[in-house]
């Protein structure tokens, strides 16, 4: 998938919004923006738009000496998932097919995403997420019954903060989850040192636990 054009104000005001989180004065601002502005009047539009998030973010980090501008956010967010899995807990455990339900879950977190949308109120996620839970899942899910138990073990990479807690942590195959424990939010939840890097089984039961 290469950038395309429309990618380009998400890229501004993801940076802006990081640059912003970063609490930095408002000379280190505009010249952090003019920089990123430079850079991507001559970046390659052939790279995908998640590596052209990358190197953003990598040059925030390095214009605003600030290791993650947008750690205050994720924790928040995070934190709000976590809550509201607790809220859901109910109905998730009494559904009849777990494995549609994980699914309606794992895509409606989706709307959490802070390149996409840093400004995600508790009701827009606690709506989304509630419609979720009743809402049909619209694709080939026998398809995706069937290749999920036939697969050995399936590998799941882990991205987005607050996203992660419902993406398919609590379904009953050998799914293996790998993410680091960047927030303290998730990393006080697990029960690890903050920064560690977690392979989990969706069987521990780590991310859903109370």
């Amino acid at each position: 998938m290469k950038t395309s054009l429309d990618c380009l104000p998400c890229f501004l005001r993801t940076a802006l919004d990081g640059a912003r989180m970063a609490s930095v004065d408002s000379i280190v601002l505009e010249r952090t923006m003019r920089v990123l502005l430079r850079w991507l009047s001559e970046m390659d539009m052939d790279a995908s738009p998640p590596v052209v998030a990358q190197r953003i973010h990598r040059r925030l980090r390095e214009l605003t000496g600030v290791d993650d501008p947008f750690q205050a956010a994720k924790e928040q967010q995070n934190r709000m998932a976590l809550n509201f899995l607790r809220e859901l807990k109910g109905e998730i455990e009494a559904a009849l097919d777990p494995l549609a339900m994980a699914v309606r879950l794992a895509i409606a977190a989706n709307i959490i995403d802070l390149g996409a949308k840093t400004g995600l109120a508790d009701e827009d996620m606690l709506s989304a997420l509630t419609k979720a839970v009743k809402e049909p899942v619209v694709g080939d899910l026998e398809g995706f019954r069937q290749a999920v138990a036939q697969a050995n073990r399936i590998l799941y990479l882990a991205d987005n903060a607050g996203e992660i807690v419902f993406d398919l942590s609590d379904v009953p195959y050998n799914i293996f989850f790998l993410f680091k424990a960047k927030c303290p939010v998730i990393a006080d939840h697990i029960g690890l040192p903050m920064g560690t890097h977690v392979l989990v089984h969706t069987g521990a039961g780590l991310l859903s636990k109370k």
